[in-house]
Order: structure tokens, then C-alpha cells, then sequence
């Protein structure tokens, strides 16, 4: 199966990709690292793919963790992504898996507090704020300072929150779609082996 460049592939084909990139290797539950699932991010970038918001477009992913969004979105036609995070070991990650994927990728150290960078589309599954408050506020102001064009990922039951937030700051809510993510047990509170949470992934683009 071709990958390389602008080929095209399935949804399903990106998804098993994408789970090969390996997920964070010492999360840090403070930073409410959650390694999206191949399923969603695939899901995400497809999508992108058919509104066309995706071809020829700089790609950034803000708190990338281990660089799923930002090397799916290449693989799928994106002309070149950005992850972005606080992480040097899940940076590190991404890095690797973007040579040996190929694809058009880079990986900045930073904060995103710090980061100052244009792109076309902003791509994230941010902290949703559970375990430092306002942390979902503070990415998402992020996301509408980076690009015109916003896939972000939020606890379900947030998302009237995260639509007025987001008109308010000048942007349009286009669509908003009920997903359920998969948590493993990787902290000493998990309880369970795998945990399902309701999130919304909401698109968003500036009037």
C-alpha cells in the first residue's frame, strides 16, 4: 500500500497506520496525557479530507503528543504539519514515526502558552481542563490565534461551553459530532482496564 505523498488511502487504512504510532511512553496525568485513538484521529483527518480543509494546507497540532494528528494529516494530503508540545519524550516519539513514515512533519518543543505560529488548520485533542482548570480554554485560544480553521475534541458534556466560547471569540461552529474515546488503565487511580468517555469533536472556522 502506497502512503507516500498525496496517494490516496481509506479511512479504515489510515486508522491502522496511526495505531502504530506508539502511544505516549510515560504519561503524566497532570498534563492529562490521552493518547487519541487510531480510530478518532482517522476519523478527524477523513473528515477534514472531504470538507477539504485538508489538501495543500499546513497542518498544526497543538499539544501533539506522539504526533498522530500531525502524521496522519501528512499521510492524507496535508502539504506539511506541525506538532507542538511540552513533552520531549512523546516528542521524541513523533519524531521517529515521522521518518519512518515519510511524511512532511516537524515537532516543536513549547509550551503553547509561548508558541507563536500561523497555519490552516489546527488540529487537537487538548486537556479537557479536569486536572488544571481552564487548560481547554487556554488551547483552544491557542487554536483560534494559529489557523482559520479549528478540529478540536472536548468531554461531551462541555460542548455548549466550548460552541459559546468559540462564538464568541468570532468563530462558527459547523458541525459537532458525539464520539466515545477509549482510555486505558494507564494511572494508579484507573479502576478499570479500559475506560470509554463521551466526547464531542467540533469543527470550527472564523466568520
Amino acid at each position: 500500500m502506497e502512503i507516500h505523498g498525496n496517494a490516496m488511502m481509506s479511512k479504515k487504512d489510515l486508522e491502522i497506520i496511526v495505531e502504530r504510532i506508539p502511544r505516549h511512553p510515560n504519561p503524566k496525568y497532570l498534563l492529562e496525557q490521552y493518547t487519541t485513538p487510531g480510530r478518532i484521529v482517522a476519523e478527524v483527518v477523513h473528515m477534514a479530507k472531504v470538507l477539504g480543509d485538508l489538501d495543500g494546507s499546513i497542518v498544526v497540532d497543538l499539544g501533539c503528543g506522539t504526533g498522530r494528528f500531525a502524521i496522519a494529516s501528512a499521510l492524507y494530503g496535508a502539504s506539511y504539519s506541525v506538532g507542538v508540545d511540552v513533552d520531549i519524550e512523546a516528542l521524541l516519539v513523533a519524531r521517529k514515526y515521522s521518518k519512518i513514515l515519510d511524511v512532511n512533519s516537524d515537532f516543536i518543543l513549547s509550551d503553547v502558552k509561548l508558541l507563536r505560529i500561523r497555519g490552516d488548520v489546527v488540529m487537537q485533542n487538548p486537556p479537557f481542563g479536569s486536572r488544571i482548570r481552564h487548560m481547554d480554554r487556554i488551547f483552544l485560544e491557542k487554536a483560534m490565534e494559529t489557523a482559520n480553521i479549528i478540529y478540536t475534541i472536548h468531554d461531551f458534556y462541555s460542548r455548549d461551553y466550548v460552541v459559546s466560547f468559540l462564538e464568541r471569540k468570532g468563530f462558527k461552529v459547523t458541525h459537532i459530532i458525539k464520539d466515545l474515546f477509549e482510555i486505558p488503565n494507564q494511572f494508579a487511580f484507573h479502576r478499570s482496564r479500559i475506560r470509554r468517555v463521551k466526547v464531542c469533536i467540533i469543527r470550527a472556522e472564523s466568520l
